[in-house]
């Protein structure tokens, strides 16, 4: 059976009970609540018509936060709930969110083409986010003059398991985000050789190739 390495934060449900390793190389830190932009984001959170989410993991600092500050769950939902996949809408509806939005399109592409479908006039977003997050979703934003107010809830660290898994030993790995690539690159210096290299997401796969022309000696071969 084939071996795999598994370097994102969840392992999901399709790779249980295969021969899978689940090796996070990242964490998630998530910024103080008494950071003042989160702050002023849940001073402001009854003014906000459509929350944006676009990774599980803000959903749940998000909700961490909320139930902190008392937000009741009836009041959120209310608002128009956006999600950049099935997975982030998931999480919400585990939540207790009852209805969500979901882009097509796994990606900050995706999301602003599902904006680009909805009644915006008199809307105020708010869209809380890693520090990694690429800017396009805040550009589009202030380019289509939408009120908005984006806030950083967390930043992506990284995790050195102890003790290191022996790569020689797995046929494929498999990246979650470009911060797991250079995870991996931080630990173990180079792509290794030989190997299935698997990308969740056009946005990773394409990382991941362009370092691949940068590091000839990574020679990439399989799935990327």
């Amino acid at each position: 059976m084939k071996k795999i390495l598994y370097l994102g934060l969840d392992l999901p449900c399709e790779l249980q009970g295969k021969e899978v390793t689940h090796c996070p190389l990242i964490k998630i830190q998530p910024r103080p609540k008494e950071h003042a932009a989160i702050m002023q984001a849940f001073a402001e959170l009854s003014a906000f018509t459509h929350l944006i989410f676009t990774s599980k993991s803000a959903v749940r600092i998000f909700f961490d936060y909320a139930a902190i500050q008392g937000v009741a769950l009836i009041e959120l939902n209310l608002k128009i709930f956006l999600a950049v996949g099935q997975k982030t809408a998931q999480e919400l509806k585990n939540y207790g969110i009852t209805q969500v939005i979901v882009a097509s399109a796994e990606t900050a592409e995706g999301v602003i083409a599902l904006l680009a479908t909805l009644d915006l006039k008199n809307s105020f977003l708010f869209w809380p986010h890693s520090v990694l997050s690429r800017s396009l979703i805040t550009d589009w934003l202030q380019a289509q003059q939408l009120k908005h107010y984006a806030c950083i809830f967390y930043d992506t660290v990284l995790n050195i398991p102890e003790p290191l898994p022996d790569i020689s030993s797995y046929d494929e790995i498999i990246f979650t985000s470009p911060s797991t690539i250079d995870a991996f690159c931080a630990i173990f210096e180079k792509l290794p050789i030989n190997k299935t290299l698997s990308c969740i997401g056009p946005i990773t796969e394409k990382y991941l190739k362009d370092l691949s022309l940068k590091d000839q000696t990574g020679r990439l071969t399989g799935n990327s």
